[in-house]
């Protein structure tokens, strides 16, 4: 690393998932891998990282080094966050919204089986167009409601 700077942090936060490619440097058994970390049709990238930064130069993107890293889909990522949103709406005693689509769930505070979620599955020009799923298993199966 080149960058004219007296003063560099190095920082461990253990295992890290990172939705952006940007800085990050691969490190495998058989060593650095120069080559750079492409992320295709979204989808993370998870593994323990080092980061060297330079505290005066905010500007500079700090090289984030990720050994092993492990890549996961976008849709991994995005199944995984409908169940982190199931399991909100299950311990919470109100409906739940995701923020990144929209769509609502809730389920019975005494039966945490039983549950609705009104789906967006259309938008245009601010009008939204929902679809009501019922499920009796957790979420596990969501059956349209017609």
């Amino acid at each position: 690393m080149q960058f004219g700077a007296a003063t560099y942090e190095i920082l461990y936060y253990g295992k890290r998932n990172f939705d952006t490619p940007e800085g990050l440097v691969s490190i495998y058994k058989e060593g650095i891998n120069n080559e750079p970390i492409t992320l295709l049709y979204g989808g993370s990238v998870t593994g323990f990282e080092v980061s060297v930064h330079i505290p005066a130069k905010n500007e500079i993107t700090p090289v984030r080094y990720i050994m092993e890293p492990e890549f996961i889909s976008q849709e991994t990522t995005n199944e995984q966050r409908v169940k982190v949103q199931e399991n909100e709406a299950k311990l919470a005693e109100r409906w739940t919204t995701d923020i990144s689509n929209g769509t609502v769930n809730f389920f019975l505070k005494d039966n945490h089986n039983f549950g609705w979620q009104l789906e967006v599955v259309d938008a245009a020009l601010g009008t939204r167009y929902y679809q009501l799923n019922q499920t009796r298993d957790g979420g596990g199966n969501l059956d349209n409601q017609k």
